[in-house]
Formats: structure tokens, sequence, C-alpha cells
């Protein structure tokens, strides 16, 4: 019983010198604190199309996805279907 006692004593004693919490984390919400309204956005926003589509050049493909845009012998008047089909 008497260490319980001590206990109590040095919990309300300790108890005591427990800095308050800072103002800011205790009171509660401003009402009046300007607020951006929420706005409307779509669920599909930026959803690209992955439709099965039909066959395709992979020459046109490799032209579409090369860097500078598909720069290349057809800009400069050379016709790479033919060439292709020479050979090298």
């Amino acid at each position: 019983m008497p260490r319980l006692a001590y206990l109590a004593f040095a919990s309300l004693t300790l108890g005591g010198c427990v800095a308050t919490p800072p103002h800011h984390l205790v009171a509660p919400a401003d009402p009046f604190v300007p607020v951006r309204p929420p706005a409307y956005a779509a669920v599909t926003a930026g959803v690209k199309n992955y439709e099965v589509t039909g066959p395709r050049d992979w020459r046109e493909l490799n032209r579409e996805v090369a860097p500078g845009g598909g720069e290349g012998a057809e800009n400069r008047g050379i016709d790479t279907t033919i060439r292709a089909r020479r050979g090298r």
C-alpha cells in the first residue's frame, strides 16, 4: 500500500510540471479562415484511349515515334518504301 501512495504522489507532483500544449493544437477550427471552394474534377480526366486498332505499316509507326517528330527521308523527298523493297 505505501508503494501505491508514493506512486500516486509522484504522478500528481510531476503532472503539475507538464507544459501545456500550444494553443493552435488545442483551439477549435476557425470557421472564418478563407478556403478555396471545391471544384469539379472529372474521374476520367487524362485517360487515354487504348482501343484495338487495325494493322498498320510498321515504317509509319516508327516514323511517328522517332525522336524529332519523324524527321527523316520522307521530308527530304526520298521514297523509303521503294528503298526498303530493294534492300540495302
